[in-house]
């Protein structure tokens, strides 16, 4: 996540921790896509046409664990939003797990030459 520039900057002078905004490291172009399927995935969450003639190629528990996590980040941006906070770090917030989910997923996926 530090490669993409998803961590916020922190400023710790003393006991109080100050977390900061976003720091312009890291790849750009990635963390623009990630905020991106980020603000798509506040509405809930459905399986359409051509979406599940691709899930049924794949591993089925890396799909149970990918949709149960765009479930819960859908209601947790809902659940965000309904109590005030802005949309533009919530929608941050929830590129940063998702960048944090594929690499989780990259390490339990063996690929086959």
């Amino acid at each position: 996540m530090h490669s993409l520039g998803c961590t916020p900057a922190a400023d710790a002078p003393g006991e109080r921790r100050r977390p900061g905004g976003l720091p312009k490291t890291g790849h750009s172009h990635a963390r623009r896509a990630l905020v991106e399927g980020a603000w798509a995935s506040r509405s809930p969450a459905n399986v359409r046409w051509p979406l599940h003639l691709r899930l049924a190629k794949g591993p089925k528990a890396l799909h149970e664990s990918s949709w149960q996590a765009q479930l819960r980040w859908g209601q947790r941006s809902r659940q965000r939003r309904a109590r005030g906070h802005n949309a533009h770090p919530v929608g941050v917030a929830i590129a940063r797990k998702r960048s944090a989910l594929r690499g989780a997923m990259a390490q339990e996926v063996t690929l086959t030459p």
